[in-house]
């Protein structure tokens, strides 16, 4: 992470320089404002969303542009401005922390912390996020994490799991310091902010507030970024051949998708999604474009994950694909099952050592739904192969009986052969006698 470290250090000395300076507002009386429901109050205080810049530039949707990120049309998804106000969002900081102070217990009656409590004051960044009010957004974080960066220390000596609030909303401020309409300056200014709390957090937030850095002086401007955007191949990827971990950087490419969704940029965002291995936001893209055989490629030849499987196969029936949803499906299924065979065989006590109950769900939620829609079409070799793989995934009195079922009578030599028998299903030996 270092070589990528040094070269957003020069992209952020050699960016565009121009802009309004941060500190820039609109009158509280411009027309049109929106409010943040908790974030506003009286007008004294407030944060309105600063003057925006003008950077569209002649000439940028020329067909040899395509896939390149285009400020104008992020700039024409802007809605009115959010007003913030940022003292009444300080004070709740400090109510909470007040409030916490007075326990004994870490956790309240539903097990959240004082911690929990002001993620959810910065979560209302997401509503500016969603109107595209990246500026309002950025007023919200930043009035959230100032206070905390003053309390921290004293919550964390008191019991609070202090690194809930950066895990909680860093996918926040990520999505927030990429927002297009931001000058260089404005960059600038940021990242000197993110330096600042630096100091003030310990090493481990401190790890996440410099990536936070590195996002905002790669912005949008970065030359390998522009490279992806526009479909090159780019070996080392964007982050270059000391990249941070996937589940740091995988919140930071689904907020560049989420901008390149919003302002309509759809070949920029299947460029990105394919580069930074979101291969679930890449075949559901491809599918809602209408480019159904690319998305039915997609689905067999990219990993997708258990959920992305679902989603894909579930769309592409809601089409009439039937014949392409059973094949993903079915493939899909095939290799997640070798998958656990292989960690099973590699770690004998992988159910308490990782084995997530919310994959296996989705695992065997997956495979009922490949059963019964093959049923529906009368299809009941592979309903049944789909039935024994739903009933090893999880095994149950329903799931056996549709094997029985779909078998005709024989389930039990099929169950055997597949390698659980009757005896796997205790609720069936209770029900027999």
């Amino acid at each position: 992470m270092q070589a990528y470290r040094r070269r957003a250090a020069d992209l952020c000395r050699t960016a565009e320089r121009g802009g309004n300076p941060p500190a820039a507002g609109r009158n509280a009386g411009d027309a049109g404002p929106r409010t943040i429901a908790g974030a506003v109050a009286e007008t004294g205080g407030s944060h309105p969303a600063p003057e925006r810049h003008d950077r569209n530039h002649p000439g940028l949707h020329r067909p040899d542009d395509a896939g390149r990120f285009h400020r104008d049309r992020a700039s024409a998804q802007r809605a009115a401005p959010v007003l913030v106000n940022t003292r009444a969002l300080r004070q709740s900081v400090r109510n909470v922390i007040r409030t916490r102070g007075d326990w004994d217990d870490s956790y309240d009656e539903d097990g959240y912390g004082a911690v929990d409590d002001i993620v959810e004051l910065a979560e209302q960044a997401q509503a500016a996020l969603e109107a595209g009010d990246g500026r309002a957004a950025l007023a919200i974080l930043e009035a959230v994490t100032d206070e905390f960066s003053k309390h921290w220390e004293m919550l964390d000596e008191i019991g609070e799991d202090v690194s809930v609030f950066l895990d909680g909303t860093q996918t926040l401020w990520s999505e927030a310091l990429l927002d297009p309409d931001l000058s260089a300056e404005e960059r600038r200014h940021w990242a000197d902010r993110l330096g600042d709390w630096m100091e003030d957090f310990d090493e481990t937030a401190a790890d996440g507030l410099e990536l936070l850095q590195i996002v905002v002086r790669q912005g949008w401007d970065d030359p390998t970024l522009t490279r992806i955007l526009r479909g090159e191949t780019v070996p080392v990827g964007l982050w270059g051949d000391d990249p941070p971990p996937h589940d740091q950087r995988a919140p930071i490419a689904q907020a560049r998708l989420r901008i390149l969704e919003r302002t309509g940029q759809h070949e920029a965002y299947l460029n990105l999604a394919q580069a930074e291995h979101q291969y679930d936001d890449h075949a559901l893209k491809l599918l809602q474009l209408d480019r159904v055989g690319d998305a039915v490629r997609a689905g067999l030849e990219q990993p997708l994950s258990d959920e992305g499987l679902l989603k894909l196969v579930k769309a592409l029936y809601e089409r009439d694909e039937i014949e392409a949803a059973f094949q993903i499906a079915e493939h899909g299924l095939r290799r997640k099952t070798r998958q656990r065979q292989a960690i099973r065989r590699w770690r004998k006590s992988w159910n308490k050592c990782g084995n997530s109950v919310y994959t296996t769900r989705l695992l065997a939620e997956l495979a009922a739904w490949l059963r019964d829609q093959a049923a529906t079409h009368g299809q009941n070799e592979r309903a049944l192969a789909a039935s024994l793989i739903a009933f090893r995934i999880a095994p149950s009195l329903d799931a056996y009986q549709r094997v029985e079922t779909l078998a005709g009578g024989l389930a039990g030599a099929t169950a055997e052969t597949a390698g659980f028998s009757a005896w796997q299903c205790p609720h069936r030996h209770r029900n027999q006698g």
